[in-house]
């Protein structure tokens, strides 16, 4: 799992060319066994999962969820959770509390809309996987 999926970590290979997007900075990254979970917490304010700030430890679907996030900034163009402070952003990470109100939103496609709800579940059991 990467871990620290945002905006900056994401760069085109070629100029130009959407399909050479690539991933980048692997500082955070982990690889883990099939059902493992990790307790440490890192990630960036504003992509960060819920289940990151628990004590119960969290897999991949952190992942999605901060893909989520993108998603939500490239229809909206703006922050789900957004904040003054930092702690503030990190406040609105863990309770998860989305607007999909935004009318980017709303007038996008319902399989979009319903791609969103479930990238940025609150609870890991119910989001998206990967695969």
């Amino acid at each position: 799992m990467h871990r620290d999926i945002k905006p900056e970590n994401l760069i085109f290979k070629k100029n130009g060319d959407l399909s050479s997007l690539r991933l980048i900075d692997f500082g955070f990254a982990k690889f883990i066994e099939d059902k493992e979970t990790v307790l440490e917490n890192c990630g960036s304010p504003g992509f960060i999962a819920p289940e990151i700030f628990a004590e119960n430890g969290y897999d991949e679907k952190c992942d999605v969820f901060s893909a989520g996030v993108i998603l939500y900034s490239l229809l909206t163009q703006e922050s789900p959770f957004s904040g003054l402070t930092t702690d503030s952003i990190l406040d609105n990470n863990e309770f998860c509390c989305v607007d999909y109100h935004s009318e980017n939103i709303i007038l996008s496609s319902f399989d979009c809309q319903e791609l969103l709800q479930n990238m940025l579940e609150k609870l890991p059991s119910d989001r998206l996987t990967i695969a």
